[in-house]
Parts: structure tokens; sequence; C-alpha cells
């Protein structure tokens, strides 16, 4: 089991997980996390889990979370960023599954009030639809800022996803759109 503690978390963790097309080195990057914590952080609130999920690294999200941090640890910084959140923007599928399957809460908001959903949505330079059906699938709620992101994406493919061909017109402000068919 990693130790819990108050240490930073070192750069070359990062690296380790080959950050910026670097090699990858699981081994080398659960020494550091054993030597720091699961819980280590650095100055930008990124964690050794909110990192593994950020960059794909399915093998070491499950060992970390068989290590013990929490599957929605969000550290001081972090800007309210939970790793679900950051696997979300990134466009880690696998990722995604491994962390809703281990329980991570699907409705959590970052600093700017979007959720995992939402954040799929955002900056896309991938497919964001595959993850936006797993987490539909599993009890994701299309909230009127979803509504609003997936339309904007692609109008069609998106009513077709949240099961309603109706989407001329508009959500009301604060309600989301009927998703029963109804």
């Amino acid at each position: 089991m990693a130790k819990t503690s108050s240490n930073t978390l070192p750069w070359e963790y990062r690296d380790a997980l080959g950050y910026d097309g670097l090699p990858i080195d699981e081994e080398l990057a659960k020494s550091i996390v054993l030597d720091v914590g699961v819980d280590a952080q650095n100055k930008l609130g990124d964690t050794p889990l909110s990192t593994a999920s950020m960059l794909g690294r399915v093998e070491m999200v499950e060992w970390l979370l068989d290590c013990g941090p929490a599957v929605d640890l969000v550290a001081p910084g972090g800007r309210g960023r939970t790793p679900l959140i950051w696997a979300c923007e990134q466009k880690r599928l696998p990722v995604v599954k491994v962390l809703v399957n281990a329980g991570a809460n699907l409705e959590t908001v970052d600093d700017w009030g979007n959720t995992p959903l939402a954040n799929n949505f955002i900056n896309c330079f991938a497919d964001p639809f595959p993850i936006a059906e797993f987490l539909i699938a599993h009890g994701g709620i299309v909230t009127p800022r979803v509504f609003d992101l997936g339309s904007e994406r692609d109008r069609s493919r998106f009513a077709v996803l949240i099961g309603s061909q109706l989407l001329d017109a508009e959500p009301v402000s604060g309600t989301s759109p009927s998703t029963d068919g109804s």
C-alpha cells in the first residue's frame, strides 16, 4: 500500500507516465507514489490519480485506486477537477470506465460549474460522443449546459444520443430537455 502524506508530487511523476511524448515507465511512477504518497500534490493541484487519469494510463489508475485515494479526490489548487473530469476533458474513455465503475461522482462540478459530461464537450479535438454515451447510460444528467454543448457540437447526433429528435426548441433556462421521449 502506498503511504499517505502531504508531500509534493514531483514533475518526474508526470514524465514517467509519458507526458509530452516521453517514454512511459509505470514502475518509476509507482515508486514515486510509494515515496511521496497517494495524496501528494503539486502546486498546480495535480495528484497521482488526476495525472494518471488525464494521461489515460488505465493500469496506473487501477493501481492507484487499489492504493486508496478517494476516487473523487481534488487537491487544493485543482480547480475542482476530479480525476473523472480530467479523463472526460482529455477523452480517455477507458479511464472514464474505470473511474465510473469505482464510484466516481458523475455530477460533481469543477470551479466553472461544469460536470464531467459537460467537460467532455468542451474543447473537442476528439469525438466526445463515446464518453457522452457511456456517462448518460450510467446516469449522467443532461443539464442545460450539457444540452447546449452537445447540440452545438453535433445537433442531430446529440438528439439521437439523448433520445429526442426534437431539438429545434432550446431548453428553457434552468431546465433540462426531456430525455424520456415525452
